[in-house]
C-alpha cells in the first residue's frame, strides 16, 4: 500500500497508483497534457503520486520551474514546426532520394525510421533521423490509424522537447547530449507511381565517439567503461530527479567521447522513448538499486 494513504492529509483524496502498462500510459498521458494547458496541475494533489513515482519529494518551486521550462520548450518546438526552414526541407529530400541510410527500422502501422550520417550540413557533420508514415486517408483508413498518426507526431515533438531539455540540464552534470540544429515535417513521394508519405525529420549534432557496446571490445577504453559505470548511473538518477526518464538507456544509446586531455565524457543519445515518467510499470520501491555486478553491459 502506498505510504500516502496512511497520511491523514490525503485520506480524502483518490489517487490511483498504476499497476499495469496501460494504467501507467493513461496517467502519463493525462499528466503530460498539463504541460500544454493554461493552468497548472494541483501540485498538492499530484505530490503523493509524484513521490511514489520518483522516490523522493518534489518541492513546489522545483515542480513549477520544470513545468515552465517544459511548457516553453514545447511551445517553441510547435511554433517552429509551422514554418521550418526551406533549405532544410531540400536537404532532407536529397537524403531521402539518395537513400543511403546507416540504419532502418520498420515499426507497426507502416512507420519507418531511418538514420542518415551527413559529412556536410552547412560546414558541420550531422545525423538526420526521419520518421516516415502514410498520411491519414479519410476514405480508406479507420479511426485507429488517424489516432496512431497523431501519436507519432506527439512522440516526435516529445523527442525534440526532451532532448533539448536534457541538453539544458546536462550542463550541470557535464554529460553530453547532441545539439538539435533543425527539425520539421514534409511530404515525400516514394516513387513516381507511389503515394505521398509524411516525413518528420530531426537534424542533430554528429557525436564522434565510441558506443558503449563497442567500447568493451577496445583495449584503450575497457578500463574506462568500468570506471564510468557509476557516473552513468548518476546521470540516469540526475535526469530522473529533474522528472526526465530516458526509458531506453542501454549500451547503444551511451557513447564515450574522448576529450583533448585523453579522458572521456559520457554522451546520452536517442530520446525517442523519453517521457515525464517511466513507461514501464512503476516499482513499489523506486529508489532501490540492484547490487552492482561485474556484468556492466547487462545493466544497460
Amino acid at each position: 500500500m502506498p505510504a500516502y494513504k496512511n497520511i491523514p492529509k490525503y485520506a480524502a483524496l483518490t489517487i490511483y497508483v498504476p499497476n499495469t502498462d496501460m494504467d501507467n500510459i493513461n496517467i502519463q498521458t493525462n499528466y503530460k497534457k498539463s504541460y500544454s494547458e493554461p493552468c497548472y496541475v494541483d501540485f498538492y494533489t499530484m505530490a503523493p503520486y509524484l513521490e511514489h513515482m520518483y522516490g523522493y519529494k518534489l518541492d513546489l518551486e522545483q515542480y513549477l520551474c520544470i513545468h515552465l521550462r517544459i511548457r516553453q520548450l514545447r511551445t517553441d518546438v510547435e511554433e517552429y514546426l509551422i514554418q521550418p526552414m526551406c533549405r532544410d526541407k531540400t536537404f532532407v529530400l536529397d537524403l531521402l532520394k539518395k537513400n543511403e541510410a546507416t540504419s532502418v527500422h520498420k515499426k507497426p502501422h507502416g512507420l519507418l525510421t531511418k538514420l542518415f550520417h551527413c559529412e556536410r550540413y552547412y560546414n558541420k557533420k550531422a545525423m538526420v533521423k526521419t520518421y516516415m508514415f502514410r498520411p491519414y486517408n479519410e476514405k480508406k483508413d479507420r479511426t485507429d490509424h488517424e489516432l496512431y498518426q497523431e501519436m507519432i507526431l506527439a512522440n516526435f515533438i516529445d523527442e525534440i522537447v526532451f532532448q533539448k531539455y536534457a541538453k539544458q540540464i546536462g550542463a550541470k552534470l557535464s554529460f553530453l547530449v547532441p545539439d538539435i540544429y533543425s527539425y520539421g515535417k514534409i511530404h515525400y513521394c516514394v516513387d513516381e507511381n507511389g503515394e505521398n508519405v509524411w516525413c518528420c525529420y530531426i537534424i542533430m549534432e554528429y557525436m564522434d565517439g565510441l558506443l558503449l557496446k563497442d567500447a568493451v571490445f577496445s583495449r584503450d577504453t575497457i578500463r574506462d567503461v568500468y570506471e564510468y559505470k557509476e557516473e552513468i548511473e548518476e546521470i540516469d538518477s540526475f535526469m530522473k530527479r529533474h522528472m526526465l526518464h530516458h526509458n531506453d538507456l542501454h549500451s547503444e544509446n551511451i557513447m564515450l567521447m574522448t576529450q583533448p586531455n585523453g579522458t572521456h565524457k559520457v554522451a546520452v543519445l536517442d530520446f525517442g522513448e523519453a517521457a515525464l515518467g517511466p513507461r514501464k510499470p512503476i516499482s513499489r520501491n523506486p529508489i532501490s538499486r540492484k547490487p552492482v555486478s561485474q556484468s556492466y553491459i547487462a545493466s544497460y
